[in-house]
């Protein structure tokens, strides 16, 4: 209403990399000083795959920032089973589990490379009520173009797993496409939905290539696409028939 204003004062964030070592150190204290609350990515060198993982990175955190209200994933591999994905259910930290496909980010070498491989773990989620979230791009060996992966991942993997597991809770992160927007502002269930990133609401391509220069403070995976990729971002997170969903 006008003359009126929310605050809010210690919002949270579902999707963070506090990665390992001297940077969690770093980084840790400038999430937590800006977010009551954080869901954890697991993609380190090795891995997050299981609870034990899971506490043992937690913990770490938390003697870098005391107090900080963590939601843990995992990082599903090839070798994700359904008993793995019952303790996560059963650990009271860990909420999600993190698809990345093999090779298509950072610390993604480690990643599922075939859905068939993961059926019955994505099973057991659909059942346990763990979130699915996943980093929508395909690998370079399907769709040479970076510019194309997200999309691509949309059309031959996002409805695929949408359509095999209804029940299953799926979240796209940082959406860089409107073909990914529409699919989640448009799909009759509400299991799915998504996360973006500062840097693709404000910036498209143009920017990252300006004046014929590489300008690699604005280079990041997925990589920035259209100027309609990223009104339709704006016009999602502007009231533009989204509906927020969250889990």
């Amino acid at each position: 209403m006008e003359g009126q204003s929310l605050t809010i004062r210690k919002p949270d964030d579902f999707h963070v990399h506090l990665r390992d070592g001297n940077v969690l150190k770093t980084v840790a204290p400038l999430s937590a000083a800006q977010f009551g609350r954080i869901l954890v990515m697991p993609n380190l060198k090795p891995p997050v795959v299981t609870v034990e993982d899971a506490k043992q990175y937690r913990d770490r955190i938390l003697k870098a920032v005391p107090g900080v209200d963590l939601i843990m994933t995992l990082y599903l591999t090839d070798n994700t089973t359904p008993e793995m994905i019952r303790d996560a259910a059963n650990s009271g930290i860990v909420k999600a589990c993190k698809l990345y496909p093999a090779g298509v980010t950072t610390n993604s070498a480690s990643g599922v490379t075939s859905l068939d491989k993961i059926s019955k773990a994505l099973d057991a989620m659909e059942q346990l009520g763990i979130i699915l979230c996943v980093h929508g791009e395909v690998t370079p060996d399907v769709r040479e173009d970076m510019f194309d992966r997200e999309r691509e991942f949309v059309r031959s993997v996002l409805v695929r797993i949408t359509s095999t597991y209804p029940k299953l809770k799926v979240v796209v992160e940082h959406v860089s496409t409107k073909e990914a927007v529409e699919y989640v502002l448009s799909h009759p269930s509400d299991n799915i939905s998504a996360t973006v990133t500062p840097q693709h609401l404000c910036f498209d391509r143009s920017a990252l290539f300006k004046n014929s220069k590489l300008h690699m403070d604005l280079f990041c995976l997925p990589i920035l696409k259209t100027r309609d990729d990223r009104e339709a971002i704006r016009s999602a997170v502007n009231g533009g028939g989204a509906v927020c969903r969250s889990f």
